[in-house]
């Protein structure tokens, strides 16, 4: 399946999944050399079991060089507020599609390719890939007609790749609609195995964490202003309590979220453990001076979910995070600290103030 070295050469957006895999084996199949391009955020998911970039994997197993580009600036700019909407969660994913396609685009000379081409499936997914939706993402990113859907090609208008010959229209695909049998058959011919689920890669399309971040955008960013890095890396861990104030309280599940907790602190938070040890660390982070409620409150927390939550008191070690310690993180100042002596918070506090989806 080596390309000819003088064919155009398409530059493939490949996100792990199985139809951006397809497309490549695809153009593959008919000698176009290819490309694959990967985008990487804040938002990104998309691991094998042994801690591999999913899209690395399926390069691999496709013969394909990879080029990988952080996406994280422009979704934390887009995400609260996007151009052509949210998803079924808070998933914009024509925004999302239209930003890595123009940025492929920009690339073309940089890589040597030709054309662009993606795994977009027309009908897929009812809201993002119907005709409509293709349709927007070309006009805002594609204009110049370089954007294949390998996939979909039969089912669509042709393109400039396919008018000019760079590709052999009648060897691509008509697929449409939500049934993945088509690509399930291909996949199993072709023997394609390191592909993840559909959307599995974004934390966009989880209701979990969808959920958390429409709180954190109602509470701390009504003003639309782009979302800090930080704050996105907070959502993943952790379990999340907003208080009466508005302030949020994260609270460690195991070590690994501890020390997550702490490295995310910054100044005006407050980071809380229990006095013996045996304890989450919990971060309460407030718009302002955190209130005698909200200290106390969160202090309750912290003795709920340590393994003293059967005492009818906890003392709780609560240090406000002021000084700047190795490579810039912020630590908790020691010498201001404060001893609370709490009872752990009853059932009613926690159900009340837990940032989950109803149910859950």
């Amino acid at each position: 399946m080596t390309g000819d070295a003088n064919r155009p050469k398409a530059l493939a957006l490949v996100s792990g999944g199985l139809d951006s895999s397809l497309a490549v084996r695809v153009l593959l199949e008919q000698g176009v050399p290819v490309t694959a391009l990967h985008f990487v955020s804040v938002f990104s998911g998309g691991q094998t079991a042994d801690g591999r970039l999913r899209a690395r994997a399926v390069a691999d197993e496709l013969g394909v060089p990879l080029v990988v580009r952080d996406a994280t600036p422009a979704m934390l700019e887009f995400v609260p507020k996007p151009r052509f909407g949210w998803g079924k969660h808070l998933n914009p994913c024509l925004d999302c599609h239209s930003f890595q396609i123009a940025v492929a685009m920009q690339m073309l000379e940089e890589t040597g390719a030709s054309f662009v081409a993606t795994g977009e499936v027309l009908g897929q997914r009812p809201m993002s890939q119907n005709r409509e939706s293709l349709g927007r993402v070309s006009k805002a990113s594609a204009p110049n007609g370089l954007l294949l859907r390998p996939l979909s090609a039969l089912a669509l208008d042709p393109t400039i790749p396919e008018e000019k010959g760079w590709v052999d229209r009648s060897r691509l695909l008509g697929i449409s609609g939500r049934s993945r049998s088509e690509q399930n058959a291909l996949a199993e011919k072709w023997g394609l195995k390191e592909h993840g689920a559909p959307a599995g890669g974004c934390l966009l399309t989880d209701p979990q964490f969808a959920w958390k971040l429409q709180d954190l955008l109602n509470w701390e960013y009504s003003d639309g202003d782009p979302l800090d890095a930080g704050d996105v890396h907070l959502l993943k861990i952790g379990r999340h309590f907003r208080l009466d104030s508005g302030s949020r309280v994260v609270v460690g599940r195991n070590e690994g979220e501890n020390a997550k907790v702490l490295s995310l602190a910054r100044p005006g938070d407050w980071v809380f453990v229990a006095a013996a040890g045996s304890s989450p660390e919990t971060l309460l982070r407030s718009a302002g001076d955190a209130s005698a409620e909200d200290t106390v409150a969160a202090a309750r927390l912290t003795a709920r979910f340590s393994k003293h939550r059967g005492l009818d008191k906890v003392e709780i070690i609560a240090r406000p995070v002021r000084a700047a310690g190795e490579e810039g993180v912020w630590r908790a100042s020691a010498s201001e600290e404060r001893r609370l002596a709490v009872a752990p918070a009853d059932e009613e506090l926690v159900r009340s103030r837990a940032i989950r989806r109803s149910g859950t």
